[in-house]
């Protein structure tokens, strides 16, 4: 899965071309495909949310209740590479 999502972010980013925003696609894949693989139903990824008492986030990740994470790409991208070693 991981790899996965490596090869494509290394495919958009040697285009030359692309955007913060170029990425988010790719992530909103892998957190999907994820939130399956860990049994999680129901989740929910809302790219470009609308703005927020906490301003605007790049994603809501969402299980359907009232619990939600409203992140950004670059903090979501930094945890997961400190955590896997990439």
């Amino acid at each position: 899965m991981l790899k996965a999502y490596l090869k494509l972010i290394a495919d958009t980013s040697i285009r030359g071309d692309a955007r913060e925003e170029s990425y988010y696609s790719i992530l909103e894949g892998l957190l999907t495909e994820y939130s399956g693989s860990v049994g999680k139903k129901g989740i929910h990824v809302t790219v470009l949310p609308k703005k927020t008492e906490a301003g605007n986030p790049d994603f809501r990740i969402w299980d359907g209740k009232q619990r939600n994470l409203k992140c950004r790409w670059r903090d979501l991208n930094s945890h997961m590479v400190a955590h896997n070693g990439f």
